[in-house]
């Protein structure tokens, strides 16, 4: 067939005389698979079947395909709910078979393939489980990360037996964890409760994509203003570390779509001391996060509040006439914008932090 290389699995004991054989059949256009002992070519054999693939559905469950995608089977063996969120899989995954899923009701893994799941316990109660992350050195480290829909961000070091909640974390949706590396140290970033992980990388990416519910910058507003209105409700996090008051001072505003909407939030410094924080943002519906665009925001700027200061900052937006011709936006009629306040620890922080101070001495 054209385009399909073929395989072949070289079993011996001597390291030269494989060295040999590899080589003649590499230039012969042979995928070459390794193995010194008959029991090893078993398991090689076993782990090298067709690939497998998971997907994840809205009602049905997991599916399963062992041939790259051609055709799916039922894998939903222990799997207590049918609405599937998230999937992860073990960088180790032909050696351990280890995965993950994220539902509706909680965390699942499976050590299968994929074939049947657990409930894992993520505390009292199974909240919705809508990012999950293996970490790149889950052989050695066992680290796995859930982000939940209202519990914030879980942790277990033991490679999914158990889990604790991640301190300092807010209690905030988290819709995507991805793990890099900077140097030798493991960072993870989420897209939206996690994003003051990594603010200028968080910044870059939603400028440009919209994902996760995040909205886009605008230079300036739509000449279209459409008859139809949309409500557009406020919504305040902050992160528990940070010692603020911090909400919206309207609850909803109704506007046509294409319409220039001015909104506020108020922050207050609940503490003795001055503080550094920051935002981010995002709207739900997820998928309506690129048709809502802000003109003015206070978000991704470090900024110092003073004890006791309180500040109103405003954010003008505007509803892109272009959801009404996206299939999956025309029918919204309700958007929620939620800012999340957290303290700052970019480099600058403590730049601005000893600038105020020189300014009250």
């Amino acid at each position: 067939m054209v385009g399909m290389q073929r395989s072949v699995m070289v079993v011996e004991d001597d390291t030269a005389i494989r060295l040999v054989l590899r080589t003649n059949l590499e230039d012969e256009g042979y995928q070459v698979v390794e193995a010194e002992t008959a029991e090893q070519a078993l398991v090689l054999n076993v782990d090298r079947k067709a690939d497998v693939v998971l997907a994840g559905t809205e009602a049905d469950g997991l599916l399963r395909s062992e041939d790259g995608g051609q055709s799916w089977l039922g894998g939903n063996a222990g799997l207590l709910d049918l609405n599937v969120l998230a999937i992860a899989l073990s960088p180790e995954f032909e050696r351990d078979r280890t995965a993950f899923a994220g539902t509706a009701s909680g965390l699942f893994r499976s050590r299968n393939g994929g074939r049947a799941w657990r409930l894992v316990e993520l505390g009292p109660e199974a909240p919705a489980v809508q990012a999950t992350a293996v970490s790149p050195g889950f052989g050695e480290d066992a680290l796995v990360l859930a982000g939940t829909e209202t519990d914030g961000l879980f942790r277990s070091d033991d490679g999914g037996q158990s889990w604790e909640p991640v301190s300092g974390f807010p209690s905030s949706c988290v819709t995507c964890l991805v793990f890099g590396r900077t140097g030798s140290s493991l960072v993870a970033a989420g897209m939206l409760g996690l994003a003051f992980a990594a603010v200028p990388l968080y910044q870059a990416f939603c400028k440009v994509t919209g994902y996760g519910g995040t909205t886009q910058e605008a230079q300036a507003a739509p000449t279209q203003i459409l008859d139809r209105r949309i409500e557009v409700r406020f919504d305040a996090n902050h992160s528990p570390d940070l010692p603020v008051e911090f909400a919206p001072k309207q609850s909803s505003e109704r506007l046509r779509i294409g319409e220039t909407g001015l909104a506020f939030y108020r922050v207050r410094n609940t503490s003795n001391a001055p503080v550094v924080a920051g935002a981010t943002y995002n709207v739900t519906p997820h998928v309506a996060g690129p048709y809502f665009a802000k003109l003015e925001c206070f978000c991704f700027t470090d900024r110092v509040i003073a004890p006791g200061q309180e500040a109103d900052l405003p954010v003008v937006f505007f509803v892109d006439p272009e959801i009404v011709n996206d299939p999956d936006t025309r029918d919204i009629t309700t958007l929620t914008l939620s800012y999340t306040f957290f303290r700052s620890t970019s480099p600058d922080a403590q730049a601005l932090l000893d600038a105020a101070d020189g300014q009250t001495s």
